[in-house]
């Protein structure tokens, strides 16, 4: 690759260009080019286009080159001075944008040294610019990395300085170039002044731009650092160290290397937050996940429907009890109940789109989630709390409700339950967040325990609602599903209660009726036409007499009708229509499937589609369908006889008529009763009748669309050609490529391999063996791309990627040919850890019966007891300690195994370790004990259950000292812990104390409490030194003023930014200043990281607050201006 010099470089562009999400610019520093400042020249990585690449796929990844060397001085220097530099850039960027249509893209920089004040005076320039095209940069950049860069200047500067002077005896050199980092140089002030304004001109109009600062924690040989720590970071912003000195914190050698991990995590980060996702929150900054449309119910209907969608509204908009809930200023809750086919769905749609769940919608917030069974992370309840939490996150604040829940549980927020539905109650009791209307629909396809567990929380959340006690306070559910038993009665709690209101579609069947007849009288004509007057009479009068009729079997009646006109030209065939149009929708149907043009096809396509686990596109559907009915062993792709890919969709249409829909592109059932149709049930198989009815069982679905994924991934094609031929192919997964089935086999097949019945397991187990061998090459391509998916790293055995996916013969066919079953490998450890921690209960069995060292240390949790227990794997928890596990072993993330299970909430592995003997004070791991990891998730069983079992309450250790502390921060109830003796001034932890782990994070109920249990309000210690420099920290004015009425010391020393004065200053709180300057605080106190308040307000570009200071008689000195 050849990276150009000077200007803009494009290092990296996705294979199908539009997918890209983000430009990520490299910008290099003093003495570096784009070429080698991120060159590891040892492995010859140049990692921005080969890893990151890689890791950010959806990146268009550029460089900038500019003329900034000040010691190689046998080439001659750029005079362009700092501001050129970012003018050029600004210039270049937008040409680039512009000419490939990207204006609007967003914009990531990653900078080294100078490339940091570069950017800074570029995004300035772009703010500030008279010229609109070139205010894009600044308006679409989300996020900076800097590395090195000298943001106070730096103790190089002089020497720089002084090799430019020496060098400019022979050649001409840009000495202003490095004047600029003096420690106060004017240059430097008016690049800081104003990208500071820019970040609290962006922090207002909530649309933040992310920082993140790396330092090196390296000298250089002979010169020392170039630039320390203080100067390298931006306060308030995160910072990290890179083990690296100034030179080399740059160059990475492979993708563990510990500085491109923490780099590469900061960009994921803020990519993700850009990519929309199915079900998920962030995208709210908790975990990635796909677009929204997916968590919309398809639109099967065509134009011929469109009047239906107006009379359901109509429906729904004339009922009473809607307009009720529609119209009222508090928290409701509507259930929209029907039969199925009664157009539940295309009301959900028609709601949401016309904006007629809420009556002021400029003032109203509508999120939506719509399950659907059989398709991944669409069924469970977390998957529509994460949905709702990230659509209600796209265009507000509210995400800081969800920070510290994500600081606490990390990753594992997504499935945490009841922590996203405070998060969502949180935000919704925001007083400038108006209404939240949610919709879900339909409640009837969410899996049955994650459904029960959805209803109850909402019972209870309506339950404490009274009407008029909060009437800014209004979160608004409207759920949609069948009248099932169990729904009526996890609801009925709530009748007569205020809160809720049951809109029930089988009580307006007499209005529907109506409304269909209506319909009937609209469409006859038009799919009847050829027919007389009179038999159009006798076809309208036959279908408004019949019973249960719904839209869905109106709509599958009348293309019946509408598909066999030329069948029905005498007086007897149109008896015998009438005689025959289906009664119900399984008839219809029957009908429906029996006109296939080929029977064998259709029913292995049905099988791809109902078994798969979301929907297959045309082109997986062309390549999953070929390989299915392929006669022989196909070993290349280019040997497959596709349909063409452009006339696909009629293809299938002729093989399964209206069941199947294409939507967008995507394959997929009419409606939840097709898929109830032809799936057999097993409890009730006297429903069967006619040749499609229960045709399908699952076992045999996921059996075909196991050999088909396992046939595709074991193409020697996959064995033969280069990655980057296999990236380049894959990428934009159009056309008829086979290459465009890589990304859902690789995801999905072994759930498909362990779905099927035993006898097609053993059947195909070599092929499964051969992608799970990572001594076969076909093994790396589809299991690298699994691992960028679950997150995981990719360094396994082949038994523990068999163990992983709960490939029970396939593990024990590695030990039979020799494989060491306590063997090291993946995050998990060996074998049985990774087993333990997935729940596979067969592969832990196996494994333990073929003699795994069930106390074997290693990997993230240390041992496979801590594992299971951290899952929550009651099954594997009672297999492994039957087998001699360690009780009290000690090692991991979380210390031992009943930590991990306590922080997890699973209350019953809890026990049974306590039963078991499991030592309820044992020291160790991230959290110190149980208690405290229990404490910090506020779960109150488990809390409990440890007290009643001898827990210390006051056992110091861990990350926050003790169990209060860990409560306290989280705004968890403590009253168990104070009532069982807890010390309210036990020092120690990151916090120092319980009162000022409560006072940083705003939690005015429990600083309440603590100071009345007699905290001490100055009690010093802590990253904030005390309470009231904690709160002004965060900028909580009424915990600030509690704290001052308890008596907190105004001029306290201590903490990183030395007093309350100089924290409060520094984030710009006026209000905050106005109190503590009111309680006397002394404006000129020295100490903290800014020395003084006004150098703090001063730094951080807070006029109004230099200006409440000097009024107070704040002392100037120079370098505080």
């Amino acid at each position: 690759m050849t990276v150009p010099r000077l200007g803009l470089g494009v290092l990296h562009e996705p294979s199908n260009p539009p997918a890209a999400v983000v430009d990520i610019v490299f910008v290099h520093g003093l003495t570096g080019a784009p070429a080698n400042t991120w060159l590891h020249t040892a492995s010859g990585m140049y990692w921005p286009a080969t890893l990151l690449s890689r890791d950010v796929p959806n990146s268009r990844i550029l460089s900038f080159g500019y003329d900034a060397d000040v010691v190689k001085f046998w080439n001659p220097t750029s005079q362009n001075r700092v501001g050129n530099h970012a003018l050029n850039m600004l210039g270049g960027l937008t040409r680039l944008r512009e000419k490939s249509d990207t204006e609007n893209r967003k914009v990531i920089f990653v900078t080294h040294s100078l490339g940091g004040l570069v950017t800074q005076d570029c995004l300035c320039s772009s703010r500030s610019h008279p010229e609109k095209h070139l205010q894009q940069i600044s308006s679409c950049t989300i996020g900076i990395v800097f590395l090195g860069t000298p943001h106070h200047g730096a103790d190089l500067a002089a020497w720089a300085k002084f090799g430019s002077t020496i060098a400019k005896t022979i050649k001409h050199v840009n000495s202003d170039i490095v004047s600029v980092l003096k420690p106060g140089s004017e240059m430097l002030a008016r690049v800081q002044d104003g990208f500071h304004g820019l970040l609290r001109l962006r922090r207002n109009e909530e649309s933040e731009i992310a920082v993140t600062c790396f330092f090196e924690e390296l000298p250089l040989p002979l010169v020392g650092k170039v630039v320390e720590m203080e100067s390298a970071i931006l306060p308030g912003y995160a910072s990290y160290g890179i083990h690296a000195n100034h030179m080399d914190m740059t160059k990475f050698d492979n993708k563990d290397n510990a500085g491109y991990e923490s780099v590469l995590g900061e960009l994921r980060r803020w990519v993700k937050g850009l990519q929309p996702a199915l079900g998920t929150a962030p995208t709210f900054r908790v975990k990635a996940q796909k677009g929204k449309s997916e968590t919309r119910p398809q639109d099967h209907r065509d134009d011929k429907e469109a009047e239906l969608l107006e009379t359901l509204a109509s429906d729904y908009k004339c009922d009473k009890d809607s307009i009720s809930w529609r119209d009222s200023t508090y928290s409701r809750l509507l259930w929209v109940s029907a039969a199925p086919g009664c157009g539940k769905s295309v009301l959900s749609r028609a709601l949401i789109d016309e904006r007629r769940v809420c009556k002021n919608p400029m003032d109203s917030t509508v999120c939506y989630f719509f399950f659907k069974d059989g398709q991944e992370q669409r069924t469970h309840s977390t998957d529509a709390l994460s949905a709702l939490l990230h659509q209600l996150f796209e265009n507000t604040g509210l995400i800081t409700y969800a920070l510290p829940s994500y600081r606490n549980y990390g990753k594992k927020l997504r499935d945490a339950f009841s922590e996203l539905w405070e998060i969502l109650v949180r935000s919704a009791r925001d007083s400038e967040v108006g209404e939240i209307v949610c919709v879900l629909d339909p409640l009837d396809e969410c899996e049955q325990n994650a459904r029960k567990q959805l209803t109850e929380k909402l019972v209870s959340f309506l339950s404490q609602i009274e009407p008029h006690d909060n009437p800014s306070f209004a979160l608004k559910f409207l759920i949609t599903s069948r009248p099932y038993d169990d729904l009526e009665q996890y609801f009925q709690p709530l009748s007569g209660v205020s809160t809720y209101l049951h809109f029930d579609g089988d009580d307006k069947s007499q209005i529907i009726g109506q409304e269909i007849d209506l319909v009937i009288d609209a469409k006859i004509p038009s799919i009847a036409g050829d027919f007389s007057d009179e038999d159009r009479k006798r076809i309208s009068q036959r279908l408004k007499k019949m019973d249960n009729r719904t839209y869905l079997w109106l709509f599958l009646t009348i293309d019946i009708i509408a598909g066999s006109r030329s069948k029905f030209r005498k007086v007897s065939s149109i008896d015998s229509l009438l005689s025959d149009l289906p009664s119900k929708i399984s008839d219809a149907y029957e009908r429906i499937l029996t006109r296939s043009s080929d029977e064998v096809q259709a029913r292995i396509l049905l099988h791809l589609i109902v078994a798969a686990r979301r929907p297959l596109s045309l082109a997986e559907a062309n390549v999953a369908l070929t390989l299915a009915t392929h006669e022989g062993n196909c070993t290349s792709y280019k040997k497959l006889d596709l349909w063409p890919l452009r006339s696909f969709k009629s293809t299938i249409e002729n093989m399964c008529g209206l069941f199947v829909s294409v939507r967008d592109g995507k394959v997929s059932l009419i409606h939840q009763t097709a898929r109830e149709f032809l799936v057999r049930n097993t409890e009730l198989p006297e429903l069967r009748s006619g040749k499609w009815q229960g045709c399908l069982d699952m076992a045999t679905a996921h059996g075909t669309i196991s050999q088909v994924c396992l046939d595709y991934l074991n193409l020697d094609d996959f064995a033969s050609i280069s990655q980057g031929q296999l990236d380049q192919d894959n990428g934009a997964q159009q056309g008829d490529k086979s290459y465009c089935l890589l990304d859902y086999a690789a995801l999905n097949w072994a759930v498909h391999y362990i779905s099927q019945d035993n006898k097609r397991a053993k059947d195909s187990w070599r092929a499964a063996q051969n992608l799970c061998n990572i001594l076969l090459p076909q093994q790396s391509y589809w299991f690298d791309i699994y691992c960028d998916s679950v997150d995981v790293r990719s360094d396994w055995t082949s038994l523990g990627i068999a163990s992983l996916l709960g490939l029970t013969y396939v593990a024990e066919s590695f030990l039979d040919e020799g494989a060491d079953i306590n063997a090291q490998g993946g995050e998990c450890g060996n074998a049985l850890q990774t087993a333990s921690e997935r729940g596979r209960d067969e592969v832990v069995q196996m494994l333990l019966d073929k003699g795994a060292d069930v106390n074997a240390q290693g990997g993230m949790y240390g041992n496979a007891l801590q594992a299971a227990s951290e899952r929550g794997h009651d099954q594997v928890v009672r297999m492994l300690l039957d087998k001699g596990a360690d009780v009290n072993a000690q090692g991991g993330m979380y210390g031992n195994a009943l930590q991990a299970a306590s922080l997890a909430d699973h209350d019953q592995v809890v026990q049974m370790l306590l039963d078991k003997g499991a030592d309820v004070n044992a020291q160790g791991g991230r959290y110190g004990n149980a208690l405290q990891a229990a404490s910090s998730r506020g779960h109150d069983q488990v809390v409990q259950m440890l007290l009643d079992k001898g827990a210390d309450v006051n056992a110091q250790g861990g990350m926050y000292g003790n169990a209060l502390q860990a409560a306290s921060l989280a705004d968890h109830d403590q009253v168990m812990l104070l009532d069982k003796g807890a010390d309210v001034n036990a020092r120690g932890g990151r916090y120092g104390n319980a009162l000022q782990a409560a006072s940083l994070r705003g939690h005015d109920e429990v600083v309440q409490m603590l100071l009345d249990k007699g905290a001490d309000v100055n009690a010093q210690g802590g990253r904030f030194g005390n309470a009231l420099q904690a709160a002004s920290s965060r900028g909580d004015d009424q915990v600030v003023q509690m704290l001052l009425d308890k008596g907190a010391d105004v001029n306290a020393q201590g903490g990183r930014r030395g007093n309350a004065l100089q924290t409060a200053s520094s984030r710009g709180d006026e209000e905050v200043v106005q109190m503590l300057l009111d309680e006397g605080a002394d404006v000129n106190a020295q100490g903290g990281r800014y020395g003084n308040a006004l150098q703090a307000a001063s730094e951080r570009g807070h006029d109004k607050v230099v200006r409440m200071l000097l009024n107070h008689n704040a002392v100037v000195n120079r370098k505080d201006i």
